[in-house]
Parts: structure tokens; sequence; C-alpha cells
């Protein structure tokens, strides 16, 4: 009879324990976050908070108090400013924000309510520093989440961050929420840095509406470094550019071009528009004119080669067969040109990667032109197979050539590496073939895929 009391009691007991009312819990919560504060080696304390926290606010008793929000706010902020816990809670930071957010839009209802204006909310100091300190968690967070590429954590974080002025502005006239910090003897300004980077990462994640929000206004108000505002024209013409959207991408382009003439990526981006839109001769003249302004940078020769190249494959089409008699002409002239760039480059720089690598590259492709010739050469004579053979196997030859002289000046590039083995394939040389795909595995591995 005594064990089945004391079974009852302490299954009454831990039923206590499971239902803890959101005041309990916001009490605790707090108490831990001040044993946290007192020694901030104490970072179970601070979890403690977070889950408590968390408690109070799904309880229906006290998730309707802004002071649970606000709580929430600030435990979620310093969880994210720990340098440990930081790293554990990564979105804890855009955690922070919402709760201050969701605090103060109660706040400013109550003031409503009471035919106040939203200035006189309560707290108002409360809100101060808690929007303050969720900046400098944002930032922190925000800067993580780009390291590590991950750009939609990123961009969430940052986009929070650019809100904090706006919405603190109805209750805060004096403007005292602090954006600012010194790093050295410089001020970092997180609110241009989290716009910046955010609408980068935007970007990266094809979210380009919302990169323009945030990148659009840096480069119009010129309130970041020359040097960035070109990285934003770069990325957001890109992006428009990848995006489908060609038309923004030109318009936003020439202005760059205009603002910055000599930004060579810019350049690269103008080159590939031109190149969809078929405006070859417009281009020739564009580049030879920068080759002449600069004609010892080895990229500019390099793009040229590049964008001859380019031409060779789209009229010597193997997979489009017959390949038309004008078009295998203009092919060999196209591919004749972009030889002799690609050589020039190599002129000025001799352990230019991306030239070395072309150069196999398009002798590679070229070989292709013979081995459609075979396959579809049903009513060849012998002689004329023989033929084709020989000259499909010069240009297979000539591309591994350049192929291992590439090797030598990057011997880990995955593209150069997965040529080779299909080089070797096409070879039957099956020692080489093994070699190479080893070690596309293992560069596959080291990458993480």
């Amino acid at each position: 009879m005594k064990n089945t009391i004391l079974a009852v009691l302490l299954f009454s007991t831990f039923g206590l324990f499971a239902q803890k009312s959101g005041m309990a819990a916001r009490i605790a919560a707090l108490t831990s976050l001040e044993e946290y504060k007192l020694n901030m080696q104490f970072t179970d304390k601070l979890e403690y908070a977070l889950e408590n926290i968390e408690i109070s606010c799904n309880d229906p008793k006290t998730s309707d108090d802004p002071v649970t929000w606000r709580n929430k706010g600030e435990i979620c902020a310093t969880v994210a400013l720990d340098e440990k816990l930081s790293k554990k809670y990564k979105k804890v930071a855009g955690d922070a924000f919402v709760a201050y957010e969701k605090a103060l839009s109660m706040e400013e209802s109550r003031a409503k309510v009471k035919e106040k204006t939203i200035d006189k909310i309560a707290a108002k100091q409360e809100f101060i520093d808690g929007f303050t300190q969720t900046a400098r968690a944002l930032y922190r967070q925000g800067s993580f989440a780009f390291n590590e590429q991950n750009y939609e954590l990123c961009y969430d974080l940052y986009s929070k961050l650019t809100q904090i002025p706006t919405r603190t502005a109805s209750f805060d006239l004096k403007k005292r929420i602090e954006l600012t910090f010194e790093s050295g003897k410089e001020e970092v300004n997180m609110e241009t840095n989290a716009a910046f980077l955010g609408g980068i990462a935007a970007v990266k994640i094809k979210k380009i509406e919302e990169a323009e929000i945030l990148l659009l206004p840096l480069m119009t108000g010129k309130k970041i470094k020359d040097e960035d505002i070109k990285t934003c024209y770069r990325a957001l013409s890109g992006g428009y550019f990848d995006n489908g959207q060609k038309e923004k991408a030109k318009a936003l382009v020439a202005e760059g071009r205009k603002q910055f003439p000599g930004d060579f990526d810019m350049l690269i981006i103008e080159i590939n528009i031109a190149l969809q839109e078929g405006r070859l001769a417009e281009l020739e003249g564009q580049l030879k004119q920068a080759v002449e302004q600069d004609p010892k940078n080895p990229m500019l020769h390099f793009v040229i080669g590049n964008m001859y190249d380019e031409q060779f494959r789209g009229k010597v089409n193997y997979e489009k067969w017959p390949v038309a008699e004008q078009d295998l002409k203009d092919g060999i002239d196209y591919f004749d040109k972009a030889i002799l760039w690609y050589s020039s480059a190599l002129k000025i720089d001799a352990k230019n990667f991306n030239a070395m690598y072309s150069l196999g590259a398009i002798h590679v492709n070229y070989s292709n032109y013979f081995t459609t010739q075979l396959k579809n050469g049903d009513k060849l004579k012998k002689e004329e197979r023989t033929a084709i053979e020989k000259e499909y196997i010069k240009y297979v030859d000539k591309g591994l050539e350049y192929l291992l002289e590439a090797e030598k000046i990057d011997t880990n590039d995955i593209g150069l590496v997965r040529a080779l083995k299909e080089v070797y394939t096409r070879k039957s040389d099956e020692t080489n073939y093994m070699k190479y795909s080893t070690k596309e595995k293992e560069l596959l591995k080291k990458a993480g895929n």
C-alpha cells in the first residue's frame, strides 16, 4: 500500500514539473540569465534560460505579455553573442529580433488603445537597449553564415538587421539605436555592411528583388567604398543575367561601366550578354580596344580567345549533324582565332592556367567533329576513314599535350582531372583512366561532395 502511495506521489510530482507555469518558467529563465551574466562560463545556465523562456512564450497566461517577449529577445541575443553557443544555435539572433518586434507591436497596440502616441510606449529604454544588442547579435551570426556560405541564413539575419532603424524610428525619436562600432582605427557600420553582404547573399540564392532592396540604395547613395560598389554592380547585374532579365542586366552593366570603365568583371558580364545576343562584331571592337589600352593583360587575351571559342562551338556543333559547309568554314576560322588569342595570353603569362586548359579543351572539342564524321560515315571509303581517324587522333593528342601542361600549373583542378580522364578513355589507356578517375573521387571527397 505504501509503495502504491509513493508511486502516486512521484507521478503527481513529475506531472507538476512537466506542467511548469509560464510565470514560473519566466522567473527561472531570468534567474538563470543573471547567473550566466555573473559567470559567463556557465553556458548551461544560459541554455536553461533559453528552454524556460520558450515555455513562457507558449503559455497563454504569459504569451500575451510583452515583457515575456522582451525577455526572450534578451536571452536569445545573449545566446547569439556567446562565443560557444552562437555556433550551436545559429539562427537564434533572428529569434531575438522576432521576439523584440513582437513585444514592440504589443506595446504599440496598448498605446493605441490608451490613445497615446507610439513614442509614449512603455519600456522605451529597454527596447532601445534590446534592439541595439540584437543588432550586434545579428551582425555576428550573419557574418558566420556568410563565411560558411550559408547564404539563405545570412540573408535572413542581415535583412532583419537592416530593418531595425526603420522599425524603431516611430518610438525612438532621438534615434539612439547604435549600429556602429570601432574596429582598430575604422568605424564599422553594421547597417550598411549587413545590406551589402545580405544583398550579395540574396543574389547567391536567386532572390533578386530582395537583393535590389538591399544593394541599390548603397550604390546610388554611395554609402560604401568604391570597390564594394563595383561588387554590387557585378553581383546584381550577374544576378539579373542568370535570372533571364537581360535588359536589366544590360542597363545596370552600362551604368556600372560608365562609372567604372576599367572594371574587368563587368566587362566579362557585358561580353556574356553580347555573346548570347550574337553581337560578336561589337564585342571584337570593344575587346581589341581594351587590349590596345592594356596590351600586357593576359586575361583580356584569354577573354577574346574564349569569345572565339564560344563561336567555334556554336558553329561546329557535332550534335547537329551534318554541319553546314559555311558553318564549318566559319567555325574553323573561329577555332584558329581562339588558338591565336589563347596562345598570346600564354606568351604574356606562361603559367596562365585558363589559357592552357582552354587550348587543350578546344582541341578535344574539335576532335568530336571527326568522331561524328566516322559515326555517320557508312559510305566512307577505307582511305577516307583512315584520313579522318588520323585527324581525330591528331586533335586528341594535341589536346592532351596542352592539358598535361595545364596540370603542371594546377594539379588539383577538378575540371582538368575530368578532362584528362575523358581523353584517356578515348585513347583506351586504362591505366591513366583509372589514375584520374581515382583522383577525381579523392578531390570530390575532399570537397565534401
